[in-house]
């Protein structure tokens, strides 16, 4: 009984944690935000390719920065494939996130230890767990539609034949 106890109180401390998932959106301003991607591989979830290494292979636009914070236990889960990410990437008129950075630090420690002493012995147990913080930087994008060759473009001299 004391050991279902003691697990009850590792689960609600790790989930009411105050690394629980914060999301946040930045939109993203430059000069040339527009790219063609040249690929890489990528895994979808709620209709949001999450792109973890490289690019869509096609033109897109940047349109944002999502900064996603959250613990790194089981119970919280990865922003990669996060339905949470996928939402606010609908809310805002993207269609897919190109991974950026993704680091983790630990930002404490959360222990437990009893000692027991009777006669001439001693005994003690203890448990620590690491609380640590993961990073997710991703660039939100917006697909285009492709940009149709012109004739001139079609011609292998790069000169439009004359009528």
């Amino acid at each position: 009984m004391k050991i279902l106890f003691c697990s009850l109180g590792i689960a609600a401390t790790l989930t009411a944690h105050p690394l629980a998932a914060k999301t946040r959106y930045e939109p993203y301003e430059a000069r040339n935000s527009l790219n063609e991607g040249q690929g890489g591989s990528r895994t979808t979830k709620d209709g949001v390719d999450f792109w973890t290494t490289g690019d869509p292979p096609r033109r897109y636009q940047i349109i944002g920065i999502i900064r996603d914070n959250r613990g790194t236990g089981a119970l919280h889960g990865n922003a990669i494939g996060s339905s949470g990410i996928a939402k606010k990437v609908h809310e805002v008129g993207g269609d897919a996130v190109i991974l950026l950075n993704q680091n983790s630090s630990v930002k404490g420690i959360w222990s437990q230890g009893q000692a027991s002493a009777y006669g001439g012995q001693t005994s003690g147990s203890g448990l620590a767990i690491p609380i640590q913080e993961r990073v997710t930087m991703f660039a939100v994008v917006k697909y285009l539609p492709a940009i149709e060759p012109t004739q001139a473009d079609q011609s292998p001299s790069g000169i439009a034949p004359q009528p």
